[in-house]
Parts: structure tokens; C-alpha cells; sequence
């Protein structure tokens, strides 16, 4: 956590929390909705609002040209979502947001980040949202680099060696199913599936479910997070 809000890597995804929690003093200006879980908002270019999460969670995924859905950011209470729609839309690479819980939300009208009195009378929120828009293209451009240039051996391995390092246990709790390992990493199932196979097969896992991955031996683990090893 900094003075701009918290914005962590988990794996190849990023999660973020009260990165613009200083638009809490205008939540007056916006419009509360309750919304429930796996409410779904659409990339659109004509949206009329961008939004501020004051509860619950929200999950970004990305859909590909070749109709791959990929895990891009969990957003968490006291950040802005929306925003990045007013300012660009990728048609060919739409993206929606979901609700992972009940949600309430405060929607701002689009027209306030063009009204030149709201910006003068409030140039810390407007500082707030730079940074925050300057985080979230950070955790996107890490994204982008780690699925060109990493085989996807290596990212799956990259993802299971990190929670090996957190956790220092031979057991650990990988929080998702191989399925869901996929839709994190923008891989195909069976690519997932396959991968794991062969670790199972080299002595490097054992065992795989959303709650418990057995890690056995570390140090391969390790050595084939490095490109270079990861069709040795």
C-alpha cells in the first residue's frame, strides 16, 4: 500500500484497492446502485458514466480475437472502474466487467471529467485518477510482456512458483482449479491440463485440486520458470 492505494501482483494477474479512494468526498455527485452478484457491465462507447466501487468486488476479464477470455484485474473497494472506456475502446478486444459479490457502486455522469469547474475546484482528484490510470496501464504493458514472450510451460510454472515461494510449504493452497489456472493465464484448458501432466510425469507436482497442489520438487520448479529450460 502507497499514498496511491494498493496495487499487487498475484501471478499474472493484479488486484487493486482504494488506488482512488480520495473520490469518496464526491460520492454526492454520483449515483449509488446496488448490484448483485455476476451483474455484468460491457465495454460500450457510448456509456454515459464511469463508476466508483464503494463495496464488494469486481473482476475484469479480457476476450480475445480467437474467443479466449483472460483474467486481467480484480478490483477491490475505493477504485474507479469504467474510466478507461470513456477514454478508449478496443473493438476488437472487448472486455467485460463482473460482479464477484453483491456491490455497491456510486456512478459518476461522464460529461464531470470534461466539466472544466468540477476539474478546477478538484485538482487532487484529478492528479488521484493520472496515477491511478498510470498503475493500471503498468499492471496491463506486465500483462502484455509475460504472454508474448513466455511459452506457456513457462508461464504456468512462473504461476505455481510464485505460490511455492509465498507459501514454503510442500503443500499449498493455489485458490483455483487447473480450469480456472487457464482463464488466469488466457491459455486453452487442455494446454493447462497438458502442462501439468507432464509436470506430474518429471516428479515436479503431484497432486493438483483448487484446494491443495502438492509442490515436489522446488528447485525444477524453479528452473524451468527460465524460458530457456522450459522444453528441456
Amino acid at each position: 500500500m502507497n499514498r496511491f492505494g494498493f496495487c499487487k501482483q498475484e501471478g499474472p494477474v493484479f488486484r487493486i484497492r482504494d488506488l482512488n479512494s480520495p473520490w469518496r468526498s464526491v460520492l454526492h455527485l454520483g449515483q449509488r446502485q446496488m448490484v448483485g452478484k455476476s451483474y455484468q457491465w460491457e465495454d460500450d462507447p457510448e456509456t454515459s458514466t464511469f463508476s466508483f466501487l464503494e463495496k464488494g468486488r469486481v473482476r475484469l476479464l479480457n476476450l480475445s480475437e480467437t474467443g479466449k477470455e483472460r483474467i486481467v484485474l480484480y478490483i477491490e473497494p475505493g477504485c474507479l472502474f469504467r474510466e478507461i472506456v470513456l477514454l478508449h475502446v478496443s473493438p476488437s478486444h472487448p472486455a467485460s466487467l463482473v460482479a464477484l459479490e453483491s456491490c455497491e457502486v456510486y456512478n459518476f455522469p461522464r460529461t464531470l471529467l470534461d466539466d472544466a469547474e468540477f476539474v478546477r475546484h478538484h485538482p487532487a482528484l484529478m492528479s488521484n485518477l493520472v496515477h491511478s490510470l498510470g498503475a493500471k496501464a503498468g499492471a496491463f504493458y506486465s500483462q502484455i510482456t509475460e504472454s508474448v514472450e513466455l511459452d506457456p510451460q513457462t508461464q504456468v510454472c512462473r504461476y505455481l512458483h510464485r505460490l511455492a515461494d509465498e507459501r514454503r510449504t510442500r503443500v499449498v493452497n493455489p485458490g483455483v482449479s487447473q480450469s480456472e489456472l487457464a482463464l488466469v493465464l488466457g491459455l486453452h484448458r487442455s494446454t493447462v491440463c497438458r502442462i501439468i501432466r507432464t509436470l506430474r510425469d518429471r516428479g515436479v507436482l503431484g497432486h493438483f485440486t483448487r484446494c491443495s497442489l502438492e509442490i515436489l520438487d522446488r528447485e525444477a520448479l524453479a528452473e524451468l520458470c527460465n524460458p530457456s529450460e522450459g522444453g528441456k
